[in-house]
C-alpha cells in the first residue's frame, strides 16, 4: 500500500531553512520582527516634506518653526497553521536505512503551502488599487504586448510620478518575459538597432533606473479539492513599482508596505494516540504575519500590462 512519507526531527530548523525560490512575498514586503502580536506603525504625512515654509529670518526675528508629524495606526498579526497527521504504523513500517524521514519531509510540504498563501495575500494587496495613490488600467497600444507601444518610456514616466521615487519593479513571469523581448526595449539595450533578441533582468533594471525587478513565476489552482486543477498565475498581469527602504522598518523611512512577524515560524511534533489502531503524530507548521501597507504615494501601479 502506498503510504505519504514527509518529515525531521530538527522540523523548526527545517521550515526555516525550506526556500521556495519562486516566491518573491518576502522580497516585496519584507519581514519586520514585532514584540507582541499588536502593534504600532507609522504613516507619514509627505506633503509636509514638499510644503515650503518662509525662510528668510529679520535682524531680530525668528526663523519660522515647522513640525513634522506622522500618524500612529494600530496593527497585529494573524496566525497561519496548517497540520499533517502520520499514523505510527506509517513511522514503523519505513524500511531500516531507507533515509526516509516522513516528519521532515511533512514540514516541507507544510512550509511550502503556508508560504504560498502569504505569496497570494501579498500578490493580492500588490494587484489591488485601493492601495494605491497612483494607478492606471492600460489597453490597447499602451499595453506591453503591442509592437508599437513604448514600456520604457511609460514606466519612467509612471517613476518620477509619486512623491516618494519607487526603487523596485513587481510583475509576473508572464509580462517580464513581454517586457524583455520588446523591440524598443531590445533596441534600446543592444544599441545595434537590431529589435530581436532578449535583454536580462539587470540590465532592464539600471536601464529603468531600477534597484531589482522582482518576477514572481508561483502558480495556484483555484478549483476545489479533488476537481480537475485550474492554474491561475499567482501575480496576474500587472507592472508595479513601489519603493522599498534600505531597512525596512514599521516606523522608519517609509516603504510602500512590510509585514510585521510574531515570534518566527513554529514547527513541531504532536502526540494523537486516540487516532488509529496504535496512534499518530500530528506535525503543525504555521508563522504569525501581517501584512501592512505602510505608504501609498510610495509606489504606481499600471494593471494590464499585456492583453
Amino acid at each position: 500500500m502506498q503510504r505519504p512519507y514527509p518529515l525531521d526531527p530538527r522540523l523548526t530548523g527545517i521550515a526555516i531553512a525550506f526556500q521556495n525560490r519562486e516566491l518573491i512575498a518576502d522580497q516585496v514586503m519584507p519581514r519586520v520582527p514585532v514584540g507582541k502580536s499588536t502593534f504600532k506603525w507609522l504613516e507619514y504625512d509627505f506633503a509636509e516634506g514638499v510644503t515650503l515654509p518662509i525662510t528668510i529670518v529679520g535682524r531680530k526675528g525668528r526663523p519660522t518653526e515647522v513640525e513634522f508629524t506622522a500618524q500612529e495606526k494600530n496593527g497585529g498579526t494573524e496566525d497561519h497553521g496548517l497540520d499533517d497527521v502520520i499514523p505510527n504504523d506509517d513511522l514503523a513500517d519505513l524500511p531500516a536505512g531507507s533515509g526516509i524521514d516522513p516528519l521532515g519531509q511533512a514540514t516541507e510540504g507544510l512550509t511550502n503551502l503556508i508560504a504560498l498563501g502569504r505569496e497570494v495575500r501579498v500578490a493580492a494587496l500588490v494587484q489591488d488599487s485601493a492601495n494605491f495613490n497612483h494607478s492606471d488600467t492600460l489597453s490597447g497600444t499602451d499595453q506591453f504586448d503591442d509592437a508599437g507601444s513604448d514600456p520604457g518610456a511609460l514606466i519612467l514616466d509612471a517613476i518620477g510620478t509619486p512623491l516618494v521615487r519607487p526603487n523596485i519593479a513587481v510583475t509576473s513571469l508572464a509580462v517580464y518575459n513581454v517586457l524583455r523581448r520588446h523591440p524598443k526595449i531590445v533596441s534600446a539595450l543592444n544599441g545595434s538597432g537590431s529589435t530581436n533578441g532578449m535583454v536580462s533582468r539587470q540590465a532592464l533594471a539600471e536601464y529603468l533606473e531600477l534597484d531589482e525587478i522582482l518576477v514572481g513565476a508561483g502558480f495556484i489552482n483555484t478549483a476545489k479539492p479533488g476537481q480537475t486543477p485550474v492554474y491561475a498565475r499567482v501575480w496576474g498581469k500587472s507592472f508595479t513599482l513601489l519603493r522599498r527602504a534600505p531597512i525596512v522598518t514599521a516606523k522608519g523611512e517609509p516603504s510602500w508596505g512590510f509585514t510585521a512577524e510574531f515570534g518566527g515560524k513554529v514547527a513541531k511534533q504532536i502526540p494523537e494516540p486516540k487516532l488509529g489502531l496504535r496512534g499518530a503524530t500530528r506535525v503543525r507548521v504555521g508563522e504569525s504575519v501581517g501584512e501592512i501597507v505602510q505608504s501609498k504615494e510610495a509606489a504606481y501601479q499600471l494593471l494590464a500590462a499585456i492583453s
